[in-house]
């Protein structure tokens, strides 16, 4: 995830990038403050952790975007196979089920990093 803050020179969001749970296990890792380099005033400056919090990654984000592209492709692949087989019952199930599937398996895997997130930012 993404730890935000402001560069406590210019008030410019500076950020970075960790992959810890907690903000307690942060300070564990790096202490109470961490130094920060804001590219806008180019100077160094020592962050408390306590006004760091944390935001979805732009990683996180092209994750999601690729989950929902693929969930879209094998749905559309699903319909079109499904379609081409003769049967009595030429009801496209997989192909309907597909979207269902992947938007469930989307939805969870939004839930889990908001609840990742939510964790670091509440302490």
């Amino acid at each position: 995830m993404r730890l935000n803050t402001s560069c406590p020179n210019c008030d410019k969001s500076i950020s970075t990038i960790s992959y810890v749970k907690t903000k307690s296990e942060f300070v564990k890792k790096t202490g109470e403050e961490i130094e920060m380099f804001c590219e806008k005033c180019k100077t160094k400056s020592m962050v408390s952790t306590t006004s760091l919090h944390a935001v979805r990654s732009a990683a996180m984000n092209i994750t999601i975007v690729l989950l929902v592209l693929v969930v879209i492709g094998l749905s559309f692949f699903m319909i079109k196979f499904t379609l081409a087989v003769e049967s009595e019952y030429n009801v496209p199930y997989a192909a309907l089920a597909m979207p269902v599937l992947g938007s469930i398996g989307l939805i969870w895997f939004m839930i889990a990093d908001r609840k990742k997130i939510n964790a670091f930012n509440e302490n």
